[in-house]
């Protein structure tokens, strides 16, 4: 049985649910009042938030890659190895569906200032309108569209592939282009729109300022990066990329030249991480399958840990912060409820 311990004054966790998936968790999120999985296989569910199953998913037989709720938290969609594109209701009715034109789609995101749903497949990055009209598609990428993020605040989206990042106007015709040799697996965008981070095949970490697009890059990791978030305030960056965690300061000049500060706890890799809305409560889930709770402004060491069997493969927070899914490799969830 999962267990939760927390050190005196510091935080305050308790199990709200349990349940499973019938595969590996590889996509995680919730909407209003509801939390979606999908899992490797290409099915999921979509369960109430008090645990209850409202609706499975098996829209993607080949298997499901990324899933993403519209900023409403009414309209959920999935992607997959069919190359398709797959929309529905919070109750998991079909709203629409379409075919990428890719092999392989790997990742979809909706805009959070437009009814816009963005989606790579291949060299491709389509954007659709909640409806299911197409309202833009660009194949000019040097390499499969590995991440797509938008601007916080711009109707303009990123495209992560080899060669660095196309970012994309909806309502111009060429993208800026920001070069970089090496292959791009994940992308953040800062809340404040003033950088956009990478995570980087060849163990890096990439800050593009994008009102320059001077780069800034940050060496050292053990292994390729795929973990990367961004607390409320723009200030602090978490990494994954090891067995422990790095987090960047980006307030003033930036981060270039300083030490990054190093949280031990995990036993293996980082596999997750994931900051509590408006809080400087970070949370970082590892293959050892453990979910750790952070305050690293006040200590590096964890201050609540979750235990569980597999390893951590999701972790997503309500928009109120109260509480936190977690997903692993096993096709487990649990809800946290959490208070600092």
């Amino acid at each position: 049985m999962p267990r939760l311990t927390a050190p005196r004054h510091t935080v305050s966790a308790a199990l709200e649910w349990e349940s499973a998936i019938d595969d590996s968790v590889i996509s995680l999120g919730w909407g209003a009042q509801r939390l979606a999985a999908a899992g490797v296989s290409g099915f999921g569910a979509i369960f109430d938030e008090d645990g209850r199953k409202a609706a499975s998913l098996s829209s993607h037989g080949l298997g499901a890659t990324s899933l993403a709720w519209s900023g409403d938290g009414r309209m959920l969609a999935t992607c997959g190895q069919d190359g398709r594109i797959e929309v529905v209701d919070s109750g998991g009715r079909p709203a629409w569906e379409r075919e990428t034109g890719g092999r392989w789609a790997s990742h979809v995101a909706w805009s959070p200032v437009a009814p816009l749903l963005a989606v790579a497949a291949d060299r491709m990055v389509s954007v659709f309108r909640s409806d299911g009209a197409l309202r833009r598609q660009e194949a000019g990428h040097p390499s499969t569209v590995s991440a797509v993020a938008w601007h916080p605040r711009r109707k303009s989206v990123a495209a992560a592939a080899y060669g660095g990042v196309r970012l994309w106007e909806i309502d111009r015709p060429a993208p800026r282009v920001f070069d970089w040799t090496g292959s791009v697996l994940a992308l953040a965008w800062s809340p404040d729109g003033r950088y956009l981070a990478t995570g980087d095949q060849d163990a890096t970490v990439h800050f593009w300022i994008v009102s320059t697009g001077r780069d800034l890059q940050m060496s050292g990791y053990e292994v390729k990066v795929r973990e990367l978030a961004w607390d409320s305030s723009s200030r602090f960056l978490a990494t994954g990329g090891g067995a422990e965690l790095v987090i960047w300061d980006c307030s003033g000049k930036g981060p270039q030249g300083t030490r990054p500060l190093m949280l031990e706890g995990h036993e293996d890799l980082v596999s997750a991480v994931a900051w509590q809305p408006g809080s400087e409560l970070l949370a970082s889930g590892g293959r050892d399958g453990a979910v750790l709770f952070w305050r690293p402004r006040v200590s590096v060491k964890p201050v609540a840990r979750w235990a569980s069997r597999g390893e951590v493969t999701g972790l997503t927070w309500t928009a109120d912060g109260f509480r936190i899914a977690i997903g692993d490799g096993e096709g487990r969830l649990a809800t946290l409820r959490v208070a600092t």
